[in-house]
């Protein structure tokens, strides 16, 4: 886990108070969830140096990284390669600025949460 997963499940669980019932499930999502993501990654990166070594494409751009995706499924699969893009990268970084925005309201001892109405957390909700 990076940093930022860390400061944003540990405020999701103080703020939708979670209980032992629900450390089942976390965990699970840890010792399954993230090993097994970790090996498709692995994956995905072996099949993509078999393909594109004997190439001798160096990946540099994203671009370059849908290739064989494109090669070997068309349009539809370079339709399907740009909504995983997004979903990807905006995911990364909304969890990325929500995270950023719970560290930073906690360490400064803000009012904080997304059940906080905005008027009695403006800092965090950045309202007026």
């Amino acid at each position: 886990m990076t940093p930022y997963e860390v400061f944003f499940f540990s405020s999701g669980a103080v703020e939708e108070g979670w209980s032992r019932a629900d450390l089942i499930t976390n965990r699970l999502n840890v010792y399954i969830g993230f090993p097994l993501g970790g090996l498709l990654s692995l994956a995905l990166m072996a099949g993509a140096t078999l393909f594109l070594e004997p190439r001798g494409i160096q990946p540099g751009h994203l671009s370059q990284v849908a290739l064989p995706t494109v090669l070997v499924l068309g349009k539809l699969g370079l339709a399907v390669l740009l909504v995983g893009f997004f979903a990807a990268t905006f995911g990364a970084a909304l969890e990325t600025g929500l995270s950023c925005g719970y560290s930073i309201a906690q360490y400064f001892g803000f009012q904080w949460g997304k059940f906080v109405r905005p008027a009695e957390a403006p800092r965090f909700h950045l309202d007026d």
